[in-house]
């Protein structure tokens, strides 16, 4: 059976795309499970982790109650608008 040239580059092609792929996913499966742990779930006592949450919840409390006051001052400005422009 006789190839072509082609045939011949288009096959050496693949099987070099094929072992680049086989040592890309052994490297990355390699490091991937080498790699150290993070510090998110790994809290040795409930009183640690009961901590955590209360400082978690604190920081989305202090965000949620600034958004809350820029939004009062959309309101007045609203008002305002609404007030200069004689609108309702």
């Amino acid at each position: 059976m006789k190839y072509n040239k082609t045939t011949f580059y288009f096959t050496t092609l693949l099987i070099s795309l094929l072992i680049i792929a086989g040592v890309y996913y052994y490297f990355a499966a390699k490091i991937n499970s080498e790699s150290v742990p993070n510090k998110y779930g790994t809290c040795k006592t409930p009183e640690e982790a009961y901590k955590q949450t209360q400082l978690a919840l604190n920081l989305l409390s202090v965000n949620i109650n600034s958004g809350i006051k820029n939004a009062q001052h959309i309101n007045e400005y609203e008002k305002t608008k609404n007030k200069v422009f004689k609108i309702k």
